[in-house]
């Protein structure tokens, strides 16, 4: 990275908290009292600077390798220059999850100074879950009795009844028709008479039989779309329902994910609405997530905006930060 030169000719010292190019993975040593610092600097030069209330930490400087400070920006994701670190700015954490620093400090990745900035941890805390790390919608104790995810070939299969129907809308049908005939399950509750008079006549077979078919296929893909949500923890029709009903812009992906289960079997679509609905569900299922925290052993309460706070380790976290950077697991 260039550097400033002053009017003397030297570089100018970086204000930024950003460690600088030659300085990656290579820890500062920092030594200081009455308002000084004294630098070891990477490259074995030194330099004294003035400070206010001199910080004692060794490596707060090192470089973004294994470094949750040095990736810290503003809340508008500008870099942080003449200041602090600030418990609003953000941070990334090793897994790739952006978060504030505050947070980041309760989840052991950064440790707060005694006169509030922010340091490097020297070991990132391990947050162990009191449940060996795992938390399931169903009580604990039936654990043998939970789904297991579907491990064949394809990893999402619809039935023997399902698969059958499906084949033969396949092979006599237009694409066009079968998303059609599929959007307007889902967007509607049924299958509109000009599709489904268009796809009969396609076919060669009397409209209630092809009505047969695609009601065979739909509730073969239902019934297996369940269970594998299910099986990634959305227990609870009604709750997500709800969380659809109140999240339109989730709701609006629903047709997609219909498409792609119904002609490519691809289920990254339930996946991705799964994962949005238990960030939420303290809200839309507050019962079965708080019978499924206390069985799991995990202390918590209710959070000021009615959400739930989680004791993670000793340290209350947010319902749906703790899912979100799976501090809480479900299987």
């Amino acid at each position: 990275m260039s550097e400033w030169i002053t009017a003397a000719g030297t570089p100018q010292a970086s204000t930024s908290n950003l460690a600088q190019e030659d300085q990656r993975g290579k820890p500062q040593h920092v030594v200081g009292g009455m308002g000084f610092e004294t630098r070891s600097n990477g490259d074995g030069s030194a330099s004294i600077v003035t400070t206010q209330g001199a910080s004692y930490t060794a490596g707060q400087d090192e470089g973004s390798s294994g470094s949750v400070l040095a990736t810290a920006k503003t809340e508008g994701g500008s870099v942080i220059v003449n200041r602090a670190v600030k418990g609003s700015d953000q941070v990334m954490l090793p897994e790739g999850i952006p978060t504030a620093a505050e947070v980041a400090a309760q989840l052991g990745y950064l440790v707060r100074n005694p006169d509030g900035t922010f340091s490097d941890a020297q070991r990132p805390k391990a947050l162990k879950d009191p449940a060996q790390e795992a938390l399931k919608g169903t009580p604990q104790g039936d654990a043998e009795e939970a789904p297991e995810a579907d491990t064949s070939e394809g990893g999402f299969h619809i039935g023997d009844e399902g698969e059958a129907a499906m084949t033969a809308l396949i092979d006599s049908v237009m694409p066009s028709d079968l998303i059609r005939a599929s959007d307007e399950i889902i967007q509607l509750g049924e299958v509109s008479e000009n599709t489904l008079s268009r796809m009969a006549s396609m076919a060669q077979v009397e409209p209630d039989q092809m009505l047969e078919q695609i009601i065979a296929a739909h509730q073969g893909f239902y019934d297996s779309a369940m269970d594998h949500m299910a099986n990634l923890g959305v227990t609870n029709d009604d709750a997500f329902e709800a969380f659809l009903a109140a999240n339109p812009h989730e709701a609006q992906k629903m047709p997609e994910v219909a498409r792609a289960l119904f002609l490519n079997n691809d289920t990254s679509g339930l996946d991705d609405l799964a994962a949005s609905f238990l960030e939420q569900a303290d809200k839309y299922n507050t019962a079965e997530v708080k019978d499924a925290l206390r069985e799991a052993g995990y202390a918590f309460q209710d959070g000021s905006n009615g959400r739930l706070l989680v004791n993670i380790d000793g340290a209350m976290v947010s319902w749906h930060v703790a899912v979100r950077q799976k501090l809480i697991r479900f299987i």
